[in-house]
């Protein structure tokens, strides 16, 4: 299994799938791409040299993958990214294939700090690793743009499309002997616009883990001056704080499943964000005001991103996988 992705807007390089727009306003359906093949974006579509995925006969790792919402009568989920992506998903990446961080329309190592990591991944594939060392804030990041994006040049996904609600979903392991504390962001689902001198991000929508605590909240901002986007500085709108310990020694080494529903307001206060671990709700709100009847972009960037203010307390290390954003729930397997 690779990276997957649903319109347009590659530059053809690493291991990917997905459709072109005119394949998508036909019904045609993804053509599919696995770890030992290369798909190459052309005008016309895509083109597939090779069609072997010995990831797909690993069912015995993948029923030993944990994520809380599995019984021992439950057919064991599918993990990583299908060769025909549900008509819903916008981009999926499980880190597999010949160069999977080219599928990215950002791409920022700190360092050695962030990469991609063979074995540690949710059956024993590939995994996006973030090392974490004392006194060291920033480990990485990588993002990824789509929907009505002002960027131009880089890799997009459902371009122009405007998405006033997306869900993204992405599953989390920490090392064994990891601390009752998270590490500051794990990612953020943003309104980038043009603020007539560059882009900015209007409103962001972040899931971090709050000062010395274990689990997760989030907390958007808003970046405005007046009714035009861009400002000096964040605004918070409230920030919401879930209720499971994500972070500490009780589920350090098992893959947690997260994911983030954000839609935007339509003038009122009315706009919502969803957080669920594992399936579960564990945080929501649905009062808050993020564009307050500006009629421009909607969300159209996620940042994954690998930081701690001032570091953490002995050298540790996180593994991201099996990346989603979607028009509608995705779910854990």
């Amino acid at each position: 299994m690779a990276c997957a992705f649903d319109s347009g807007g590659g530059d053809g390089s690493g291991d990917t799938r997905g459709t072109s727009s005119d394949a998508d306003d036909d019904g045609e359906t993804d053509a599919g791409s696995v770890d030992d093949a290369t798909v190459t974006a052309t005008a016309e579509g895509t083109e597939t040299t090779s069609a072997t995925d010995p990831s797909d006969t690993t069912s015995d790792d993948a029923s030993s993958a944990t994520t809380g919402s599995e019984s021992d009568t439950d057919t064991p989920p599918e993990y990583g990214c299908p060769d025909q992506l549900p008509q819903d998903w916008i981009f999926c990446s499980d880190f597999d294939g010949d160069a999977p961080e080219a599928a990215f329309s950002a791409w920022e190592p700190g360092d050695d700090r962030m990469a991609i990591a063979a074995g540690e991944g949710l059956v024993r594939s590939s995994a996006l690793e973030f090392r974490h060392e004392p006194g060291i804030v920033w480990s990485g990041r990588a993002a990824v743009h789509f929907g009505d994006t002002p960027r131009d040049g880089d890799t997009q996904y459902a371009d122009e499309e405007t998405l006033d609600e997306v869900w993204v979903r992405v599953f989390l392991r920490t090392e064994m002997g990891w601390p009752a504390l998270g590490p500051g962001d794990l990612l953020s689902v943003d309104i980038e616009a043009d603020d007539g001198e560059g882009t900015v991000a209007a409103v962001r929508a972040s899931i971090y883990s709050p000062m010395i605590d274990e689990v997760l909240g989030v907390h958007p901002q808003r970046c405005f001056t007046g009714t035009d986007p861009g400002c000096g500085g964040g605004m918070s709108l409230g920030a919401l704080e879930g209720a499971t310990a994500v972070y500490g020694e009780p589920r350090a080494g098992e893959w947690q499943c997260i994911e983030m529903h954000v839609r935007v307001d339509d003038g009122g206060s009315n706009g919502q964000i969803e957080l669920f671990v594992d399936e579960q709700l564990d945080a929501m709100r649905d009062d808050y005001a993020f564009v307050q009847g500006w009629s421009g972009n909607r969300w159209n960037s996620l940042q994954i991103t690998g930081s701690w203010d001032g570091g953490p307390p002995q050298p540790l290390r996180r593994w991201i996988d099996d990346v989603v954003i979607s028009r509608a729930p995705i779910g854990c397997g």
